[in-house]
């Protein structure tokens, strides 16, 4: 059923006040024919992050335009950027599920930018999750590549995919293409909505032997 912007804006709003991690005193909500534009300030990267999650959550959104910025409040003492840089060397250093990577941190004006290499695709996403969360962070620019410690062929990670997506119940895996091309995964098709849309994204993104992930998913109507 179609839904009004009004009703999706509504929810939408409804949405942020719930979730504990958002702010949501100083964020503004627009809606267009479902397109979804945030504008305001939140106090961390976190709450960020928390709040485009939230707002994929609500039924009928079919696109996000985060404008928001973050503003730190008075109350918390902003660490330096050598002081953001040692957190983030501590946080990947003591995270046991990411092991020896070869990764570079530089941080600029708290934007934290990652380059070098991980063995896996899902250490790309879950290096960048961890460091979200800490103080000081601003914004976050990956550029980590992945490299796999041992070559596989494209036709076996397209069954290993296909194979995770048929397994998930969340997505029809008969309305999702799977393409592989050295190690890239390009996915498409028409998915129901965003959580669909992002347990097919992890389905791929889990899957040993992937470089990367095009995600080409549309909303159906």
């Amino acid at each position: 059923m179609l839904r009004l912007d009004e009703q999706i804006k509504k929810d939408v709003i409804d949405q942020l006040y719930w979730d504990s991690r958002v702010d949501a005193s100083n964020i503004n909500v627009k809606v267009d024919q479902g397109r979804v534009t945030l504008t305001g300030t939140v106090p961390t990267y976190f709450a960020n992050s928390s709040a485009v999650n939230s707002v994929w959550a609500v039924e009928g959104v079919k696109d996000l335009n985060n404008q928001l910025e973050i503003k730190y409040p008075q109350s918390i003492v902003r660490p330096t950027d050598n002081e953001v840089e040692a957190k983030v060397e501590n946080r990947i250093m003591d995270s046991p599920d990411i092991g020896i990577q070869d990764i570079n941190i530089n941080v600029d004006a708290g934007w934290v930018k990652l380059e070098g290499s991980v063995d896996t695709y899902w250490k790309r996403i879950y290096v960048e999750d961890i460091i979200s969360k800490l103080n000081g962070v601003r914004g976050i620019e990956n550029k980590l590549t992945v490299v796999p410690s041992e070559d596989y062929l494209d036709k076996n990670i397209a069954d290993k995919v296909s194979s995770a997506l048929e397994r998930n119940m969340y997505v029809n895996e008969n309305k999702i293409n799977v393409k592989v091309e050295d190690g890239v995964v390009t996915l498409s098709g028409k998915l129901r909505n965003q959580r669909a849309i992002q347990e097919a994204f992890e389905s791929a993104y889990h899957t040993i032997g992937v470089k990367d992930v095009d995600d080409q998913f549309l909303l159906a109507s």
